[in-house]
């Protein structure tokens, strides 16, 4: 298998702080998970991927323009739409 191929880089701002992660496609259900691992946030994704408390909500950029659009980081898979972008944490 070519690791390199299913590998996602992308940027996540939270507090002030901006980390480059790198992971691959299958090592999260989502984006939620893969913060929640990532960063010990209190009150993040209460609800656990349900959707419904919205406390999971995270603002995806694009890198090349300055086009914002606000997520439920537990609807968001990590694939290839996620590679490149921003996610910038409420």
């Amino acid at each position: 298998m070519n690791t390199e191929k299913n590998t996602i880089i992308f940027r996540l701002s939270y507090d002030g702080a901006t980390n480059v992660i790198q992971t691959h496609k299958d090592q999260y259900d989502s984006l939620m998970c893969l913060i929640s691992e990532y960063l010990n946030i209190s009150r993040f994704g209460v609800c656990y991927g349900g959707g419904s408390c919205k406390t999971c909500g995270v603002i995806l950029k694009e890198s090349h323009n300055f086009e914002k659009k606000f997520v439920l980081a537990c609807e968001v898979k990590i694939d290839d739409e996620l590679a490149n972008k921003s996610v910038i944490i409420l």
